[in-house]
């Protein structure tokens, strides 16, 4: 009797040793899976997070673009309406006298002003090497395609001795189009020193030409303007930032 005891107590004993491991893998196993219920519960949240916030980066790089736009416009309205008080194809010398002298007289070698100021600003922010590079806004009679971007290359520079104040370039002009589409052409032009202005002259069967103003030798841009051969209006405009 004592033996059958004994083996009734050791099969009890093993029986609730074996109901607590069960217990133990099931509450393991549970948790297991609570824990996977909440991490997914989390990474929705966060990719939902993720999906506002990204939405909201993208409306500001709407705002964003559309405000550079407007201020583009806007410098390039205020740089029309700047006057130094000489008339055109003119240089407004500094100092007291104020005169105004021919732009080919501009850095020719010789000063002309009584300051010498003619003389002073006559690096060319345009030479070979440089690229010009920017949006057209203020578009009006480029209706088929309009060039979106617009890149002007200056592959070619040559100062002539004895016409010091130009300098004849070749111009690599690269447009893309809103569409996608590229266009590539070489084109032949010039820097007035006087001027400060890049101007591209149209090949044979081109109908636009463009000239792009510097405030100085040293500007990061220009103010360039398209305009027809036909009817001498301008057809566009962009402001083209020198790459570095």
């Amino acid at each position: 009797a004592l033996s059958g005891q004994c083996d009734y107590s050791t099969i009890m004993a093993r029986l609730v040793v074996l109901a607590i491991v069960l217990l133990a893998v099931a509450v393991q196993v549970h948790s297991q899976v609570s824990r996977a219920d909440v991490n997914d519960v989390r990474l929705n949240d966060l990719y939902e997070r993720l999906q506002s916030i990204s939405e909201v980066l993208s409306n500001r790089d709407t705002i964003r673009a559309t405000r550079e736009k407007q201020l583009i416009e806007l410098t390039g309205r205020v740089n029309d309406l700047k006057d130094d008080g000489c008339p055109k194809r003119t240089y407004r010398c500094g100092g007291r006298s104020k005169r105004c002298i021919h732009d080919m007289l501009v850095c020719d070698n010789s000063p002309d002003c009584e300051d010498g100021s003619d003389e002073d600003d006559c690096q060319n922010p345009a030479k070979a090497g440089t690229t010009l590079i920017g949006n057209t806004y203020n578009v009006k009679c480029l209706l088929d395609n309009t060039p979106e971007t617009i890149r002007v290359d200056v592959i070619g520079e040559k100062r002539w001795t004895d016409f010091p104040s130009v300098a004849v370039t070749t111009i690599l002009f690269t447009q893309t189009m809103y569409d996608g589409s590229v266009k590539k052409a070489t084109y032949k032009g010039l820097y007035s020193y006087g001027q400060k202005t890049l101007v591209v002259y149209p090949n044979e069967g081109d109908s636009l030409a463009m000239a792009c103003t510097f405030r100085t030798s040293k500007s990061p841009f220009c103010f360039a303007k398209f305009g027809s051969i036909a009817t001498k209006m301008v057809c566009a405009e962009a402001i083209l930032n020198v790459e570095e």
